[in-house]
Formats: structure tokens, sequence, C-alpha cells
């Protein structure tokens, strides 16, 4: 499944601590770097890689010995495109402007142009290089189309891609063909830390036969402009090995084929410890004496990284100029492929016309949820999600929102009416509007209850059941919950999974009730039939029961999971392609509700979680307990009062169940004066209702009671006001 995706300010947030804080440079251990690991693994799979490697090695000894040093190099232009690769709805997401700082970073560095050239040492100073070559986000894609040479995905392959190049074809631009880009990946974690090790990235050198995997592949962390993880795994992509021998302590021979970079074994650190010299070796180009270590290097483990050498940059001269496909990157570099890839001067920010999304949820949860729900006067919170441009204009359009409309980026709205709605989004920029209508995606339920009392649903009204239930498809699965009339525990009707034929273990589905007024009850107790088969005793299907009180925006477990012999109602293993339950083969569930007794507006979610078992069938949901004399004419319900605290003005929902003669609603303070008047003495007829408690703001900052009394039947309410 792809979704693209746009920033929160959250995540900015975060990749800007990393990015300030916890660099990369203070993470790295002795798996930091896995291009080493990378490129064994690709010899292994491709005994030609190393044939090509060693070909390569020998063209570039004859560039270095046939070089002209004193020929002014022009400066090579490389058109890149960034994948970032995100999973479970934006992990491992990186704004936009982190990922430009990040490439002026890589400018700034290859081009000896970071403030920090001041702590190279004056041993070294004379050796240090700018490579003279300048990274640039593509600005036409592979089409020919505007683009800001950023690429969106949504894959599971973010999170531990196995094998390790596999993430690598969730998206890809050619390096070969009319347009040609050097490709960047970004994604969530290369591999797992359980191990205390910590992999920030990977590089693939050049010359391998492989032209969908050359390129760089990063952990979203070590992203941002204090980052040099980068810089260090490009440098890999340039022909550029380690200063240290990685599988080996040898200090017998050069460790990277540059006589600039002293002897280095195994011994690294990653702190700047300036005497720090692991090979005791005399080196000729620093005057056949014992030198230290070369801890400035970007090609080090240090946490002090400065400078390439001249040795090091006559290496990625000889990859910049080269024009093989799979031994260089000279053909991107080429005056027909820069203005092919819209990277030629000049070189100004790309104008595009913005493909519309969007991420909502309610504040304080997570913004990618695929439906809200939420009670009459509560918020939902909305967040640009385009891509493809930078908006700069957005039009928003929110059916049953207040406001309606909106035209910032992200904005929060309230929903005052029940209903089940949609919104569009407009996003634009001078180049034109994108557009994305989300349909159905806000159920706002009213703050009294559907039913009230002892009820039991058995499906038997299929108007009923498509009004009042939802159908969530969580992982967007091919066997939903389903009301059907071929088998039943009782009646003709019940709701069934076709699990049989679902192939996925862990696809979710979820089964949404209307709403219940436990408040007339004692006692009360939820209590439902299903039937289950299990295939084999390995299976891992799981049903869970929840309940929630604030019109299904958050959920509390109801009842114990239900899972393995437990979940399943004839035995422990069953093999029929499409098994259908028979009158014997259902049982009850019954489960206390003690703890939500005096609720009075509750809904239930049936979770079903797929694990390899046959169909799942439910039905007969019965919500029961003790309904005594008093409570069952009680007249007032769903009596609530919110914003609660609030800083503005609050208001109070109630639903009558018949006419009240005298209905009076007042406001005191602390100390019980009355400071204002709601409603005072009127008639209301039955029906619900939402008025608002304070519509001036008069209210001050403290405590107060709202005080309700319909025919001499009160309730009393606190509020705060902020």
């Amino acid at each position: 499944m792809d979704m693209k995706l746009k920033q929160l300010s959250i995540l900015t947030f975060v990749l800007s601590f990393f990015a300030s804080n916890v660099s990369a440079q203070n993470l790295r251990t002795d798996h930091w770097c896995a291009t080493d690991q990378n490129y064994e693994e690709m010899k292994q799979n491709d005994p030609s890689f190393a044939q090509a490697r060693e070909a390569l090695e020998a063209y570039t000894l004859a560039y270095a010995q046939t070089r002209n040093a004193s020929k002014k190099k022009a400066t090579v232009i490389i058109p890149v495109v960034v994948h970032n690769i995100t999973h479970d709805g934006g992990q491992g997401y990186v704004s936009k402007s982190v990922i430009e700082a990040q490439i002026n970073r890589l400018n700034i560095d290859f081009n000896r142009q970071n403030n920090d050239t001041v702590d190279t040492r004056s041993i070294f100073k004379p050796f240090a290089g700018s490579v003279d070559v300048e990274f640039r986000l593509a600005h036409i894609d592979p089409n020919g189309n505007c683009t800001e040479g950023i690429v969106r995905m949504e894959n599971d392959l973010s999170l531990y891609p196995v094998p390790r190049n596999s993430v690598k074809s969730v998206s890809y631009w050619p390096n070969s063909g009319a347009r040609k880009y050097f490709n960047i990946w970004i994604i969530d974690e290369i591999e797992s830390n359980t191990d205390g090790s910590y992999v920030a990235g990977y590089a693939q050198f050049p010359g391998s036969n492989d032209n969908g995997t050359y390129g760089v592949v990063m952990v979203d962390q070590n992203i941002g402009f204090n980052e040099r993880t980068l810089t260090h795994e490009l440098g890999h992509c340039l022909n550029l090995y380690h200063t240290f021998n990685y599988f080996s302590n040898d200090c017998s021979n050069p460790n990277d084929y540059c006589s600039d970079t002293p002897r280095q074994d195994q011994a690294y650190t990653s702190a700047c410890n300036e005497t720090q010299n692991s090979c005791s070796n005399s080196e000729a180009d620093y005057g056949s004496v014992d030198v230290v270590d070369q801890i400035e290097n970007y090609m080090s483990y240090s946490s002090c990284q400065n400078m390439f050498t001249l040795d090091q940059k006559v290496r990625i001269e000889s990859i910049l100029i080269n024009t093989t496909v799979n031994s260089g990157v000279g053909g991107l570099a080429t005056a027909a492929n820069l203005m092919a890839t819209g990277v030629a001067d000049p070189y100004n920010p790309a104008v595009c016309t913005p493909v519309a999304d969007f991420k909502y949820g309610v504040q304080g949860q997570q913004l990618d949820q695929k439906s809200v729900y939420i009670c009459t006067g509560d918020s939902v919170s909305f967040v640009d999600y385009s891509y493809d441009a930078t908006p700069t204009l957005f039009d928003w359009i929110f059916t049953g929102g207040s406001p309606s409309t909106s035209a910032i980026d992200n904005p929060t709205i309230s929903y005052e009416t029940a209903g089940v709605f949609s919104v569009t989004h407009q996003p634009g920029t001078s180049a034109g509007n994108g557009n994305e209508t989300k349909t159905n995606i806000i159920t706002v339920s009213s703050l009294s209850a559907d039913y009230t009392g002892i009820i039991v649903d058995g499906f038997e009204n299929s108007t009923a059941f498509t009004n009042e239930w939802r159908i969530e498809n969580i992982d967007e699965g091919s066997q939903p919950f389903n009301r059907i009339t071929t088998s039943a525990a009782t009646g003709s009707a019940s709701v069934r999974i076709l699990n049989r034929f679902i192939s996925e273990d862990g696809e979710l589905h979820e089964l949404i009730s209307p709403s219940y007024d436990l408040s007339s009850l004692g006692d009360p107790t939820l209590n439902f039939k299903w039937a289950f088969a299990r295939m084999s005793s390995a299976d891992s299907d799981r049903l869970l029961v929840w309940y929630s009180l604030d019109c299904g925006s958050s959920w509390t477990l109801a009842l114990a999971p239900m899972q393995g012999s437990v979940l399943s109602t004839i035995g422990t293993s069953f093999n029929t392609a499409n098994w259908i339950p028979g009158s014997a083969d259902w049982e009850t569930k019954t489960g206390s509700l003690s703890g939500i007794t005096d609720q009075a507006n509750v809904r239930f979610k049936f979770s079903f979680e797929s694990g390899g078992g046959n169909n799942l069938y439910i039905d007969d949901i019965n919500i029961d307990g003790t309904l005594s004399v008093g409570e069952a004419f009680q007249n007032v319900q769903g009596f609530k009062v919110f914003p609660n605290p609030t800083s503005a003005s609050a208001k109070v929902s109630f639903k009558l169940a018949k006419e009240v003669k005298k209905l009076s609603i007042v406001v005191r303070n602390a100390v019980g004066q009355v400071v204002t008047s709601v409603v005072n003495g009127q008639s209301f007829n039955a029906g619900n209702y939402t008025l608002n408690v304070d519509q001036d703001k008069k209210l001050s900052s403290g405590l107060y009671f709202i005080s309700f009394n319909a025919d001499d039947e009160t309730q009393v309410q606190k509020l705060v006001v902020r």
C-alpha cells in the first residue's frame, strides 16, 4: 500500500532536536556505517561485482597518474532525488526543509566551505581539498512533470528492510536513459538495535551492474544540517573507503588507496582524541614520520569530521567525470541531463502544482486515522500533507464543520451537529491547485444515546444496521465485517468476516455499535453470541471488545481478549473451505459493565485480528441489567458541559425524554452565588438541545457549578474556566 505524505509539525520538531542534540557522531558504533557489509553481500550475490570493482580501481589509478592537477575543473552538478519511505502513517518522515538543509550541508562539506575548517590540525591542512561538486534536488521527474525532488511513499520496508536493498524497489528513479538521477533513500530503521548496534546509513560503491540499487540509504534521525552521515556515505558512492581497516586490524597496508590519509587499524574511536595513533608507521606524504590518525576525515568514524584529502578528491573526480553508467555519475552531469532534470542554471525553487493530501484526527491523538469519531461540540485537527509542491494558498471545505471553510494550512474545526461528514482540501501555488476529497471520514454523534435500557440487537433490521453500525476496514482488506442472512444464532441475520479468505496475518477489521444509555440499568452486562472455527492450533486470530464513553474518540478494553481455544467454538481444528456454523456451534459471551454503570453514552467496538483461522460470526448483541422504576422514567439524559475546561464560552447539551414544564439552568461560583442564568423556568418539548452557558464570555477564570433542574430533577456538573 503506497501513500504520499506531507509534514507534521511535531515530526519536524523531533528531527530538529536530533539534528542539534543527538547527532549521528554521538551514536556511532562499530556498525554505524553498513557500507562494507553491503559490499560483501553484493559480492556474494553477484561475483561479477567484484570484477567490476577491480576494473574501476584500475581506471581510478590511471586517472590519477594522467590527471592534470593545474587544470581547473568545472563544478560538477548532480541531480538528486530523495525517496522518503515511511511506515505506520508517517514513521520515518523527514520534512522538506530538513531535506533541503541536508543537501546544503553536502554542498558545504564537499566544497570545503564549512566553518569548522579552522579545526583541521596544521599537519593535515596542506592535504585538505575542495571537491567542486554541487548536489541539486531535481525539478523535473522521469515523466517530465514538475517536482521538488522529494518522493514520499509508505511501505513496511521502511523498517528493517530484508534483504538490505529491498527498500529501493519501493521507489527508484533511473540513472540511465533520457533523464538520470542520483538516488537517496530515507527510511525509519536499517537494522534492529536489539543487539545494541546502530546503523545510520550505508552506500553502494560505483562499479555495480545493478542500476536499481546505486545510491545511499539513510535513517531519518541522521538527516539534517548538523548531520554529516550523508557526507560520509556519499563519499562511499564516489569511491572512497573508510580511513581504517574495517574487517581486520592491519597497519601494514594503506586502508583506502590514499597516501595522504595515515594508516589506521580498526581501533578507532568516535571521540575527538587528537592523540589517537592506532598504527605506528611512517608516512611518506608527511616526511616519513609517524602520524596520528586523521580523525578530521569525513571517511572516519570520528565526531569531529571536517575534511576530504587531495587524494580523496582525485578519486571522487574520477567518478564524477566517468560517463559509464555502472562506473560513475558523469552521465548525470551532462548539460543535456541537467536541462532534462530541471537543475541547469538558473536553478530556482520549483513551483509545481501540489498533489493534495491531508491527515486528521482528534487533538492529542495521532493524525493518521482513517475515520474519526467525536461527540457534538468536539473538534478535529487537520494537517496539510500535500506533496510535489509547497502550497502557498489553502482552500478547505468542511461539510458540517464550524467554520465550514478555512484558508490556513493546518486548521482545527468544531462539529456542532450529528452526522457523517466529508472534507475537501485544495492547496495551491501560482502553478495551480490540487484537489482531494475524503468522503465520510468524520462521524459526529449526539450527546444523547441512540438506545436506552435493555437492548437486544440481532441485526434483523437491515436499514438500522446500515444507518447505526459502522464497519471499519482498517487495513483495507478484501473481507471486512458484513451483515449476512445465510446463517444466524437466532432469526435470519448475523454479522460475518470471511476470515478463511484473508491471506495476511494481523489484518484488522472493526465493527462499531450505536450508542447506549446505561444509566437506567443496575448491574449492566454485555452479552453476545459468536461462532468461530480454528484451522489449526497455531492460529493466532483474536477478537477484542472495547467500549467508548466519548462517541468513539477513545477506547477502553471491555473484555479479556478472546483467542486460541477460547475463541474457537467447535474445538481446536477445522479445515472446511468456507465454514458455516450449525445451531450447536454458537456460544454466548457475557461481560460485566459494572465499571461504567452510570454512563449515558456508551459505544462498543468488536475488533478482529486475522490469524489464519476460519470464518467468524457474531449475533444477538444484548445490553442487560436491572431496570428500576425510578430510573426507567428519568426525564433527563446525557447532560454534558463542554468544552471543559474552557478558555471561552461553554455549552450544555441534554436530551429530554418528554416535555419539561419548568426547566432552569443556572451557573454558580465556588461559594454558591448565582453568576448567570442560562434558562429560567421555561417549558421545553422532548428532544435534543445544545445551549450556550455564557454567550457573552463574562465568566472570569475559576471554578463554577452548572445546576440543571427539570421539573425538580436536578443534576450538577463542574465547569473550569481558564
